[in-house]
């Protein structure tokens, strides 16, 4: 599987205010300019935009066999590419456990601006354990390596409407933790969950059918959550197995396109998750 991540050079090209032309694979573009960029230049461009984040998706159940040197090559390499920070999704098996601590041991011997934070996968838990999940976002949430917003620690999910609001509402209270789950089935009633800080939309990276990707979904989305809209990006998604058999179309240069799209929305967006590092069981 490739491996794909955003650069922050290129996210300093594409919020350039000047532009230039640029061929990509064969298509000429047009592109903003910051070849020339100084330090000075591109904080003014953070000021301008507002500070954003960019995620890297990592599937801990995929790492069965993982050392902690593993861990370090994979940070390396998604840190080299500018990523924010690192998500570790993960499931209820005790071994993942264990990776998670090996992740942020990796992380803390590679430097403090390696940051990571978990994603609880709902959908690889039997029901919804709140003490276990507080208990794990306090395992690492005052560590050197922890991802946080305003000095809370940084919390997504794959699914999670079994807490229902109440339970989010109290991991927050326990844990002062900043929530960004993605919980499906909830459009029109976002309302009903003012515990959470931001919402992911895991669905908004791929076309809904065979057509080009457009940000319907994300207009749709942000009419409805506002700031707290977050978003995702992935070059496709393909699965084959007897449960589950799909393709989500990535024609039509789907990453780049993805990307354009998003920065040209970037003053109402502030999170953007890539899906995904390692999930080879759906070709992302």
């Amino acid at each position: 599987m490739q491996r794909i991540g955003a650069s922050l050079s290129l996210l300093a090209l594409l919020l350039s205010s000047t532009t230039a032309r640029v061929d990509v694979r064969n298509r000429e573009v047009r592109a903003p300019v910051a070849l020339n960029a100084t330090e000075e230049s591109l904080r003014f461009l953070e000021k301008r935009a507002g500070q954003k984040y960019v995620f890297m998706h990592h599937i801990v159940g995929s790492e069965y066999p993982y050392t902690q040197n593993d861990w370090a090559d994979d940070l390396r390499q998604i840190a080299a590419k500018g990523i924010d920070a690192t998500v570790l999704n993960m499931g209820s098996d005790a071994w993942e456990r264990q990776q998670i601590g090996r992740a942020y041991a990796a992380a803390q011997s590679i430097g403090s601006n390696v940051k990571l934070f978990i994603s609880f996968d709902f959908t690889a838990w039997n029901g919804c354990d709140l003490n276990d999940v507080v208990g794990r976002v306090k395992e690492f949430a005052n560590h050197p390596n922890q991802f946080k917003i305003d000095g809370r620690p940084f919390v997504s999910s794959f699914s999670g409407d079994c807490l229902g609001n109440a339970g989010w509402a109290s991991l927050k209270a326990q844990t002062n933790a900043y929530l960004m789950p993605f919980i499906w089935g909830q459009e029109g009633n976002f309302n009903n969950w003012p515990s959470l800080d931001s919402w992911l939309c895991w669905g908004c990276a791929w076309p809904n059918g065979n057509i080009d990707k457009t940000t319907a979904d994300d207009e749709y989305y942000i009419s409805q959550l506002g700031s707290r809209y977050a978003t995702t990006v992935s070059p496709w998604m393909y699965t084959h197995y007897g449960y589950k058999n799909w393709y989500q179309r990535g024609d039509n240069w789907l990453f780049l396109t993805r990307w354009e799209q998003l920065m040209a929305m970037r003053d109402r967006l502030t999170f953007a998750e890539i899906v995904s590092w390692n999930d080879y069981g759906e070709s992302h």
